[in-house]
């Protein structure tokens, strides 16, 4: 159950070669106050022996064996791809237990495309400072880094009738997934979404994937879209974003023909902060949103795929149903804006938009940036 996943508390510390740090804190007792029950605050760890490798606060302490000796960069003309799964890229390092794929260096600058695939959540973490220049990207959308967890809940299927197909729900994370869209004429029920993720959001865990739609003829339904995934940057000086960060979820797949249901799009995953100093600039863009659900198809015609959100695309938009028949989908979640349901039509069933993702500012300043620069809000 998700709800299990983030009532976790911090485990024991130690480490061998690549395996798995684990450092060993108790749990800060915080406040819930703001209007997503996050944290209030929360408190500096309690200091282990090892604190001068240790880096965060609370529940997300990152503890490495030795400081790190290199600067990290992805320079302009030479985008990177990071595998999470794997030692050749990043050290593993279990954060509140659960494991993740941290890169630690001296300094981190990221000036073309960083993404990162994989089980695992990434996390970046600097001695010194961290920079997403203009034209630089943090990419753990649509299935990335630590999306689609196991602790994900299913909810209710769409049905199909008379060759017709529901709609599927969007992916749920910080609030549910719209609901699916009904397909021929209201008799094909659309699909609900699963349940969300409650307070205290203490552990890095990333978004889940919208629900597939229902068949009209066989093998006709629309796929559901990929959750969000996961990041964490920590830095002991600044962070600067004049860049993009984003960990929102994919939008789902139009129905095929003939009159499929759409799938639901998925949720936004998670952003997490710590640094001295945090500036989102006037350029740079921090979203974890939904991701739109997809249009209903027609007896000829399938529907549209559901929109995602981008660097010069604040709105997930909805896919669009085909022809008159075809349902259209629902919009993803974005800023403090809830996931669309997807509409009913005769023939397939739109796709429910995916619920909102969540970012954090743990130290270092909330930004104060409005829309379209951070969405959804940031909290600490």
């Amino acid at each position: 159950m998700r709800r299990a996943l983030f009532a976790l508390l911090a485990g024991g510390c130690g480490f061998s070669g690549h395996g798995e740090t684990n450092p060993t804190l108790d749990a800060s007792t915080v406040d819930a106050s703001d209007a997503l029950g996050i944290d209030a605050s929360i408190d500096a760890p309690i200091v282990p022996p090892d604190a001068a490798t240790c880096f965060g606060a609370g529940t997300f302490v990152v503890c490495l064996t030795q400081l790190p000796t290199n600067a990290f960069n992805v320079n302009t003309g030479s985008p990177k791809t990071v595998d999470t799964d794997q030692t050749t890229d990043c050290t593993f390092v279990t954060v509140n237990n659960i494991s993740t794929c941290v890169i630690a260096a001296t300094s981190i600058a990221i000036s073309d495309r960083l993404a990162a695939q994989g089980s695992r959540p990434l996390v970046l973490v600097s001695t010194g400072s961290i920079n997403i220049n203009t034209g630089g990207r943090i990419d753990v959308a649509h299935g990335g880094a630590g999306a689609n967890p196991a602790s994900c809940q299913v909810g209710t299927n769409p049905l199909s009738t008379n060759s017709r197909g529901g709609g599927g729900a969007g992916g749920s994370f910080v609030a549910a997934g719209g609901v699916g869209g009904k397909g021929d004429g209201g008799n094909a029920t659309g699909g609900t979404a699963g349940g969300f993720a409650i307070p205290p959001f203490d552990a890095l865990v990333g978004g889940c994937g919208g629900h597939a739609g229902a068949d009209g003829a066989a093998g006709t339904k629309g796929a559901g879209g990929k959750g969000g995934g996961v990041v964490y940057l920590v830095a002991v000086d600044t962070i600067n974003v004049n860049g993009y960060i984003d960990a929102s979820g994919g939008g789902g797949a139009g129905g095929n023909s003939s009159r499929g249901g759409a799938g639901g799009g998925g949720s936004g995953g998670m952003i997490v902060f710590h640094a001295g100093t945090l500036t989102v600039n006037g350029s740079g863009k921090v979203y974890a949103n939904g991701g739109g659900g997809g249009g209903g198809a027609d007896n000829s015609n399938g529907g549209g795929d559901g929109g995602v959100s981008s660097w010069s695309t604040l709105i997930p938009s909805f896919g669009i149903g085909a022809g008159g028949a075809g349902a259209a989908g629902g919009i993803g979640a974005y800023g403090i804006v809830a996931p669309g349901p997807g509409l009913q039509n005769n023939d397939g069933g739109g796709g429910g938009g995916g619920g909102i993702g969540l970012i954090r500012a743990l130290a270092g300043g909330v930004p104060s940036n409005a829309l379209p620069n951070v969405s959804p809000p940031a909290a600490n």
